[in-house]
């Protein structure tokens, strides 16, 4: 069972290739979860959803974090379980931009409530 906080952060001499995120909840009732990746002071929202319960939310695309990068997931009102899919690879720090520089064009993102694609606002 988890309801949030940091999920991972990316170690010294790594980068992460972020592919997917399925988030679970474990109970009925209406639910809001936001996934955010921290660089530093920066934080850019990876997907949010507030809906009903019993909704599955699975998002994919692809993202790079660099070493001390961290993937934060935060949710209201119920537990989830979540799984996360992508590559931790041996890469120099810093070797990268920023996060905010490497995020791609709006239409990146899909998230899958149900089975249904729903276009996901862009990284802000």
């Amino acid at each position: 069972m988890d309801t949030g906080g940091t999920l991972y952060t990316v170690p010294s001499g790594n980068a992460l290739i972020l592919k997917s995120f399925l988030v679970r909840p474990k109970a009925a009732g209406n639910w809001y979860l936001t996934a955010v990746l921290q660089a530093g002071a920066i934080q850019v929202v990876l997907f949010s959803y507030s809906g009903v319960p019993a909704a599955n939310v699975d998002w994919s695309g692809w993202t790079v974090l660099n070493a001390g990068d961290q993937l934060h997931l935060s949710v209201n009102f119920i537990a989830v379980d979540y799984w996360v899919a992508g590559a931790v690879l041996p890469f120099e720090s810093g070797a990268l931009p920023p996060l905010v520089q490497t995020a791609p064009a709006p239409t990146w993102s899909t998230a899958v409530v149900d089975g249904a694609p729903t276009p996901q606002a862009p990284p802000s």
